[in-house]
């Protein structure tokens, strides 16, 4: 009788090889690509000619964008974003799937720019950053919107938009991260290792409803609203002059009214028919 080589050794190889191969195969159909901005045909997102080279960021690509105004007109997602010297503008919905990195130029458009779980928006360099009148930023639970932990300084961001927080909003050690008369709506965490400020101006609001407050944040001449599902103990600042407290549902928030000397005298304008339920400190008391 002729000898046979059992076949299991020779079957695992095979195996074995064809999941090497499989694996080369899916780590090539999802490796990221670089796109830059060119424009030229319209300001479509979605047309392949308008980038370099030709075709479409997708979720996993790394889209630049330093000149024109490019604009998404309908869902896309994209991996890694860099906003610089350009308007984008967005009336569907752009989300974000790694990170948004926003050195100038302007984020406007009656849409959503959504920054997904597990993303970071870092807004870069300490100067304005701009956004649309309506611009709706929602931040999904895991993203990040933070200012530059690498760059000292205040780091404003300017228009009547409406930012929505579910995840975490992060002024990093020696940053001020100012919003200049948007709605800051907030689920998430507001973390100010820095400080976080929503400056009201006419109209800017800090709608509180959920999550917590941690650092120092402080809503300066705005709108407050706090909610009775805010549960975590929080302290949020009070200056300014021509500050409202619209709403204030939880026993959970202390209020700190502060005369921070570089913001002037302070003090917040109270409804009659509006019950503060929380502590009331009037600076370091």
């Amino acid at each position: 009788m002729i000898p046979t080589r059992p076949p299991a050794k020779f079957s695992a190889s095979l195996r074995g090889l064809s999941f090497v191969a499989l694996a080369a195969c899916l780590a090539s159909s999802l490796a990221a690509d670089d796109f830059t901005w060119k424009g030229g045909d319209g300001n479509g997102w979605s047309n392949p000619a308008n980038w370099t080279p030709v075709g479409v960021p997708g979720a996993t690509d790394h889209a630049h964008i330093d000149s024109g105004a490019p604009t998404v007109s309908t869902p896309v997602s994209v991996g890694q974003l860099d906003l610089a010297n350009a308007t984008l503008l967005v009336n569907g919905e752009l989300t974000v799937a790694i990170g948004f990195d926003w050195t100038s130029g302007t984020l406007a458009g009656n849409g959503t720019t959504r920054i997904a779980g597990g993303a970071v928006m870092t807004l870069v360099g300490a100067f304005n950053h701009s956004l649309g009148a309506d611009h709706h930023v929602l931040v999904d639970a895991n993203g990040t919107f933070r200012a530059d932990p690498t760059v000292p300084g205040t780091y404003p961001v300017s228009g009547n938009a409406h930012l929505e927080n579910h995840g975490t909003f992060l002024a990093p050690a020696n940053t001020a991260l100012v919003f200049l008369g948007s709605l800051l709506q907030s689920a998430g965490v507001v973390r100010g290792d820095g400080e976080i400020r929503v400056d009201g101006g006419a109209v800017g609001t800090f709608d509180f409803r959920g999550g917590t407050l941690a650092g120092t944040v402080r809503a300066h001449n705005a709108v407050v609203k706090i909610a009775a599902s805010v549960v975590q103990p929080s302290t949020l600042r009070i200056t300014g002059t021509a500050g409202t407290l619209a709403s204030s549902d939880s026993p959970a928030v202390t209020l700190r009214l502060d005369a921070n000397p570089a913001l002037g005298q302070s003090y917040v304008q109270v409804p009659a028919d509006v019950v503060h339920r929380g502590v009331l400190r009037l600076g370091d008391s």
